[in-house]
């Protein structure tokens, strides 16, 4: 496997030691600190250049756009299925159970 690439089965070296949900462990001048997810990812983005940052904001709209459109699905499945049930009784099926 070529030099920093990580397998299916294999978690990043960064990702390898984390015993918590939502934080992260991290060695800052001998201290122990944890930080949140959310502090990594502004600490890690201002580290990059501009261009970048803005190609890093499209991609986390993109991730807030995904999980609209999933929910959003889900409730207008949720609604049809409570429409056709006020709609239809069982006994309005078409089909015989032979």
């Amino acid at each position: 496997m070529p030099f920093g690439t990580v397998g299916l089965n294999q978690k990043p070296p960064h990702e390898a030691s984390v015993g918590f949900v939502g934080l992260q462990t991290g060695i800052a001048l001998g201290n122990v600190c944890r930080m949140s997810t959310v502090e990594l990812i502004a600490q890690k983005t201002r580290a990059l250049p501009a261009e970048l940052q803005q190609e890093a904001l499209h991609y986390v709209d993109y991730l807030l756009a995904c999980q609209a459109e999933t929910t959003e699905a889900r409730e207008w499945s949720r609604f049809s299925a409570e429409q056709l049930a006020t709609q239809y009784a069982p006994g309005d099926a078409i089909y015989d159970q032979d």
